[in-house]
């Protein structure tokens, strides 16, 4: 059966669910295939059958979880100009974008906070910063200031983004989806300086 077939999807959520749960309340060294087993509900052959040990499985599972993650997170703003940013559509993109964030909020919480050697949230954001800088970098001649800068600024967008949807997500019971949105997309227009002066 191939990892399209229905069958193998669900079998393959289910461990992925069963190594988040896991992971919440147990250090990567002593999770078990056993326990990712039993909390799957599945045999141990079945997950050898996908998985070499516990370690290939995180490595796809925060593979899978990075593409999903640029996949989303598009650098879109880096295509736009000063008045087009001002359209609707920009701020319905991020929206979106935003909205998907916060559906994998619980396993991104654990996967930033889990005790194991890949460091989850850097990673995310060295993903994001590459597609910046790759999108960007071809229109930048090499031996100018300006592609020194970009690689900065390849970087500073999606650190200061993760940095404030990691903040939303310990607050998101008092922070809607479309106060964030608000939030992010002034930050973006008019910077961090003004936004904080209007707010406090």
């Amino acid at each position: 059966m191939s990892k399209e077939d229905p069958r193998v999807k669900k079998t393959l959520n289910c461990i992925d669910d069963a190594l988040l749960k896991n992971l919440e309340t147990t250090p990567l060294a002593k999770i078990t295939v056993d326990t990712i087993c039993k909390e799957a509900d599945i045999n141990r052959s079945t997950f050898y059958k996908y998985y070499t040990d516990k370690y290939d499985l995180l490595d796809k599972y925060i593979n899978k979880t990075i593409k999903e993650f640029s996949e989303h997170m598009m650098p879109f703003f880096i295509d736009a100009s000063v008045k087009e940013i001002e359209e609707p559509e920009y701020r319905d993109y991020l929206k979106k974008a935003l909205g998907f964030l916060q559906s994998k909020r619980d396993a991104y919480v654990i996967l930033w906070s889990a005790g194991m050697e890949r460091d989850v949230y850097d990673e995310m954001i060295e993903a994001e910063a590459n597609n910046i800088f790759e999108r960007m970098s071809d229109t930048i001649d090499e031996t100018s200031d300006k592609y020194l800068f970009l690689k900065l600024f390849a970087r500073t967008f999606p650190n200061n983004l993760l940095m404030c949807v990691k903040w939303w997500f310990e607050h998101d019971e008092q922070v809607s989806l479309d106060e964030f949105t608000k939030l992010i997309d002034d930050i973006t227009k008019d910077g961090v300086f003004r936004v904080f002066r209007r707010l406090v």
